[in-house]
């Protein structure tokens, strides 16, 4: 597998790994995560948060199992540095 089509499936695998965990997670952030507007805010409604600790989890953990699984992808650090 070239280290395109590699790289994509990373990228791939991370925003749709990442948009499924903020799902789920959604009512569980409502209840403990809601940022409520206040004087200083830009929101009007209150706003979950903590949305970009998935992201980053999401996003570590699939290029630790892509290197573990090809490890041609270790090599090129570069590449896997501008997928990070």
């Amino acid at each position: 597998m070239s280290n395109i089509v590699a790289l994509s499936l990373v990228f791939i695998g991370s925003a749709l790994a990442s948009a499924g965990l903020i799902w789920l997670l959604q009512p569980l952030w409502r209840r403990y995560a809601l940022a409520k507007p206040n004087a200083r805010s830009s929101h009007k409604v209150p706003t979950p948060q903590s949305g970009g600790i998935v992201v980053i989890a999401v996003t570590v953990a699939i290029v630790a199992l892509a290197t573990a699984f090809m490890p041609g992808m270790a090599a090129d650090t570069w590449r896997l540095a501008v997928v990070l």
